[in-house]
């Protein structure tokens, strides 16, 4: 029996209402089968690596996320602002803001104000960050390496699409 329930579905631009038809109310919930429950699952998981490869660097989670999410589009060299790196990461930009206050003061980060713009403030890697930034790459690459194993290289190539593609249309 379905019933049809309104759900409020957010586009991030728009605002955007959508509706869905869903089971009547139970108390009856398959966790295994629960795509919101097993994302948290699998999140808090792949996290887990992220905090041991962070550690292994003497480093934060969200330092490393910093530093990979700086690295991770190889075609911009001009760095990211602040908001754009919280948007990339998912997290609050005053949270990255005091974790980047940090690294700057590490010798990790520099700002840079932009050419074309001299209001935008870029974040960059210093060499110190580069030559940090190679070896979490190299750690981060050996990670992604054993999900692999884990997975085969064909569910694993699966699963990384499905996953963009959720939080492309989740955005």
């Amino acid at each position: 029996m379905y019933l049809h329930i309104k759900y409020n579905f957010l586009n991030s631009d728009e605002g955007v209402v959508g509706t869905m038809d869903a089971p009547a109310p139970s108390l009856d919930l398959d966790l295994a089968s629960n795509l919101p429950y097993l994302l948290a699952q699998a999140s808090a998981l792949a996290s887990l690596q992220i905090d041991a490869l962070a550690k292994s660097v003497g480093m934060s989670r969200n330092e490393t996320k910093t530093i990979l999410s700086l690295i991770s589009d190889t075609g911009r060299r001009q760095g990211h602002t602040l908001n754009e790196l919280a948007e990339i990461m998912m997290v609050k930009q005053p949270t990255l803001s005091r974790v980047v206050e940090g690294m700057v003061k590490n010798g990790l980060l520099k700002r840079q104000t932009a050419a074309a713009d001299r209001r935008t403030v870029n974040i960059t890697l210093t060499h110190k960050g580069q030559e940090q930034a190679t070896i979490l790459a190299d750690r981060a690459r050996a990670v992604e390496c054993r999900f692999q194993d884990k997975l085969g290289p064909q569910e694993f190539k699966t699963l990384v699409s499905l996953l963009n593609l959720v939080v492309t249309r989740l955005k």
